[in-house]
C-alpha cells in the first residue's frame, strides 16, 4: 500500500474508535462528536 493512502486510512482510526465505544460499550455520543465524525469523513472522501 502507498504511504500516502495508509496515512489517509490511519486518520479513520479515531472514527473507528468513537463508533466501537458508541456501540459496544453504550458511550453517548454528543452532536459535537457526530459532527467530528462527519468532517474527519468528508476530508477522507476529498484526499481519496
Amino acid at each position: 500500500m502507498e504511504p500516502g493512502r495508509a496515512s489517509i486510512l490511519a486518520s479513520l482510526e479515531p472514527v473507528a474508535a468513537t463508533l466501537t465505544g458508541v456501540l459496544a460499550f453504550s458511550e453517548s455520543m454528543g452532536p459535537l462528536t457526530a459532527l467530528g465524525i462527519l468532517c474527519v469523513l468528508a476530508g477522507v472522501y476529498i484526499l481519496r
